[in-house]
């Protein structure tokens, strides 16, 4: 099993494998580019189960993420 943290930054969700021996160096730089962390840590077999299980358990949080943004097209200004 495998245990995921996610980390948001404007429209962009990655997640980094807390079991890779990498883990502190791409928290690093993912910190590094503004990234922050968000929700709870999630563990699963893959990293694609960890995604739809973080979507499950952050539905609304994500929903209000992206809600506040503010879409302008190029076309109209």
């Amino acid at each position: 099993m495998n245990t995921f943290q996610f980390y948001k930054k404007q429209n962009a969700l990655v997640h980094v494998n807390i079991n890779n021996r990498s883990f502190e160096t791409e928290q690093q730089q993912l910190a590094e580019q503004g990234f922050k962390s968000i929700g709870e840590i999630v563990t699963a077999e893959t990293s694609y189960a960890a995604f739809n299980k973080f979507k499950v358990l952050h539905f609304k949080k994500l929903q209000q993420i992206n809600n506040s943004h503010l879409f302008v097209n190029r076309n109209l200004v």
